[in-house]
Order: structure tokens, then C-alpha cells, then sequence
């Protein structure tokens, strides 16, 4: 197989958006089945409805997992209204999803000493890391499946 039939077969795996509501951004990943990360990233409640299109567009994803918490349900509403009728929409458990998200960071961005400090030393990274539980999440989506 050459390199233009893998990557478009590599593309078409069916993947699903993960998204991690809030009341000012919101926390978006894309998520192959296999729990691999395709993109993330954080938006303005504002803006998500166009990062979504765009998401769903290139990735063409069957499922977009919403964590259950903060607006959960009127996120749902919004996105069953506005998107797409074919895309099933499923909620997830967000308890935990924020310690679990920071571990991840340090897992990913950090190197070895900061990693091993996390472990005894519970300090929030200055950044958000709303993208970070939106993978948490898409995870925990996929691991019940």
C-alpha cells in the first residue's frame, strides 16, 4: 500500500470528539479508537461551534462524548441542534477528570524530575488544561465501550 492510500485509511478510522464543557472555554480532542490523540485544544465558549464543524469535517467522527458536568446538557442541546443529526452524542462521568488531566500534562509535557515530583507534590499547572480532560474523557468514553 503506498503512503497516500495509508495516510487516507489512517484518516477515515473512525475517531470521536471529546469535549469538556465549561461556562467561558471549552476543552476539545479528537481521539482515534485506540485512545490516541489526533488534535486538542481549548476554545471560547463562543467560538466552539465553528472549532466543531471544523473538527467534524476533517474527522468525520460517529460520536462526540461530552463530559457530564458544567452545562453538559444544554452543550448536548445546542450541538444536537445546530451540527449534526447523524453524530451520536454520549455523556461521560467528569468526576476526577481534572487530577486525572493534570497527571496526564506532566506525563506528556513534562520531563522525568517534574513527573516524579507530581507524584508527591500536588501543584496545578499555570496554564488550563481543559484539552488535557477532554482526552480524559474521550478515554474513559472509549474504555467502557
Amino acid at each position: 500500500m503506498n503512503q497516500e492510500m495509508t495516510a487516507m485509511s489512517d484518516h477515515t478510522q473512525t475517531e470521536i470528539i471529546a469535549v469538556d464543557p465549561g461556562r467561558a472555554r471549552v476543552g476539545l480532542a479528537v481521539l482515534a479508537r485506540s485512545g490516541e490523540i489526533r488534535h486538542k485544544t481549548i476554545v471560547d465558549r463562543s467560538e466552539l461551534e465553528n472549532e466543531l464543524s471544523d473538527l467534524v469535517e476533517e474527522y468525520r467522527p460517529n460520536t462526540i462524548v461530552i463530559g457530564s458536568g458544567t452545562g453538559a446538557t444544554r452543550l448536548a442541546e445546542e450541538i444536537a441542534s445546530n451540527i449534526y443529526d447523524e453524530i451520536e452524542i454520549k455523556f461521560v462521568d467528569e468526576e476526577g477528570s481534572t487530577a486525572e488531566a493534570v497527571k496526564l500534562y506532566y506525563r506528556q509535557e513534562k520531563g522525568a524530575v517534574l513527573r516524579f515530583l507530581s507524584r508527591f507534590i500536588s501543584w496545578r499547572p499555570s496554564q488550563p488544561l481543559d484539552d488535557y480532560a477532554a482526552v480524559i474523557l474521550g478515554r474513559r468514553y472509549l474504555n467502557r465501550e
